[in-house]
């Protein structure tokens, strides 16, 4: 049987010391990747990360929208990490210029010993529009990006490229580092990204819930699509970024799903629709995406509690990867039943008690170890 090749994903926080101890860990247990999100704040809003009883990292860290810069914190990182990929989780196309991120991913290829993943998405709203940068047609400039980068990787030379968004006229692009080339991974979700995905991507990182019959439909229609390009769709690596609750045994794990940060989770990131198929209406109202929409100090703290008392325990459930450390290793070999070759995991539940957060060191080598062959 195939393996499922293990991850980790995460945000930058202000402790680089943790990140220099996930890489080490990493390297001794077989972690195949560790993505770090690009991002200028988190999903929490202050008044509710500060507020008593929500996480227990708030006593060391006052606010969490203390982000470091991805690509500083990957090139600090790059010496040390041997045969761990490192890569951004993602970054995307609004804020950044796509030549600046084809740059920015080769020169960590420069330092590394494996090829980088550049995971890259469209945006959202609570990194643009805050900050004074337009939130309008992410799809169409993302399309654009995309194809620029691709010239970047697939140089050197100088590019040619005239579009809506981006104009480039004889730019010269030389940098190149051969056998390390980094590889493009789309965050691609919805019909118009799966069909760039399909086109463009080395491999597909959707962030949607770990329900096996969802990946697998949107799956085929990446393999379509690549099909349609003229390309050999397993040529792209299926990966999935999805949360984890992981407990010494299923009623720890049932506790933690309830917890305040996971309801918080599943109100601020989850659609309207979501909610709608879950037979309840998202407080957000009914045209409220997901954290595509989210901006979180914009949030009334009042609301969000009420509204995290009423989330649907059946978004919870097929929202994370939930349960002991057999439960979590069944389902994702149910995902890869539909086809997911990658996982790259986020520790949800340590944010939710000291024990839980030491409890994920013990049980991912165990789910590595079970995954070699699922």
């Amino acid at each position: 049987m195939p393996s499922i090749r293990v991850g980790f994903a995460a945000p930058t926080g202000p402790d680089p010391s943790l990140f220099r101890r996930l890489v080490r860990f990493g390297r001794v247990v077989g972690l195949d990747s560790l993505l770090f999100w690009d991002h200028f704040q988190d999903f929490t809003p202050r008044s509710v990360w500060r507020s008593p009883g929500f996480t227990w990292l708030a006593e060391d860290q006052d606010s969490p929208h203390s982000q470091i810069d991805p690509a500083t914190l990957l090139a600090s990182l790059a010496r040390s990490a041997g045969g761990v990929r490192l890569g951004t989780g993602v970054t995307e196309t609004l804020r950044h210029h796509p030549v600046a991120i084809a740059q920015a991913a080769l020169s960590l290829a420069t330092l590394t010993k494996k090829p980088p993943i550049l995971g890259v998405g469209a945006g959202e709203r609570m990194n643009t529009e805050p900050y004074g940068i337009p939130f309008d047609h992410p799809v169409s400039r993302f399309e654009e990006a995309i194809r620029i980068i691709r010239l970047c990787l697939d140089g050197p030379g100088s590019i040619d490229f005239s579009g809506r968004f981006f104009t480039l006229e004889g730019a010269p692009f030389d940098l190149a580092v051969p056998g390390r080339t980094p590889q493009v991974w789309i965050a691609a979700q919805g019909p118009r990204m799966l069909q760039i995905a399909g086109r463009y991507a080395d491999g597909w990182l959707p962030s949607f819930g770990v329900s096996p019959a969802h990946y697998e439909a949107a799956y085929r229609n990446l393999t379509t699509a690549a099909r349609q390009a003229g390309r050999d769709p397993t040529s792209i690596t299926a990966s999935l970024q999805v949360g984890m609750i992981v407990a010494p045994s299923r009623r720890e794990a049932q506790d933690a799903l309830q917890s305040r940060p996971i309801r918080f989770h599943a109100v601020a990131t989850h659609s309207a629709e979501t909610w709608k198929a879950a037979g309840s209406e998202h407080p957000f109202g009914p045209s409220y995406r997901g954290f595509v929409d989210l901006v979180p100090e914009t949030l009334d703290r009042d609301q969000l509690e009420h509204a995290m008392r009423d989330v649907p325990d059946e978004i919870l459930r097929q929202t994370f990867l939930w349960g002991t450390v057999d439960d979590v290793v069944n389902s994702i070999r149910r995902l890869g039943d539909a086809g997911l070759q990658h996982i790259s995991l986020m520790a949800t539940s340590y944010s939710i008690s000291e024990k839980l957060a030491k409890y994920v060191w013990r049980a991912v080598p165990s789910i590595i170890r079970r995954l070699r062959n699922y």
